[in-house]
């Protein structure tokens, strides 16, 4: 049976019903599909039998991949960021704090 190595894609049955009248149908028989179905390279360069669906997600991660490896120098940007001040603490808590800290020791 013809079926992709990748995916698992198979034939399926397949058919439509041909209207002869108003509410008469003529009977047609089911047919089998077939994918497309290539020998074709993988990704670890083994010959395999592969759907074209397969076959251009191939192409595509081999170009992705190649992509990545290429680096493009791209100007620096900085961005200055806004941080949020903390609100600040009252005096005499701070004292408190202090004094606390020096009786734990």
């Amino acid at each position: 049976m013809k079926q992709c190595e990748i995916c698992g894609k198979g034939s399926i049955m397949r058919g439509h019903r041909i209207k002869l009248r108003a509410t008469k149908y003529n009977p047609q028989p089911k047919t089998r599909k077939h994918p497309n179905i290539q020998r074709t390279l993988n990704a670890e360069g083994k010959h395999v039998y592969a759907c074209t669906q397969c076959i251009r997600t191939i192409a595509k991660n081999a170009r992705i991949k190649i992509a990545k490896t290429v680096t493009i120098a791209k100007p620096k940007v900085t961005k200055t960021v806004a941080v949020a001040a903390k609100p600040k603490e009252p005096k005499a808590a701070k004292v408190v704090k202090a004094k606390v800290k020096k009786a734990k020791a």
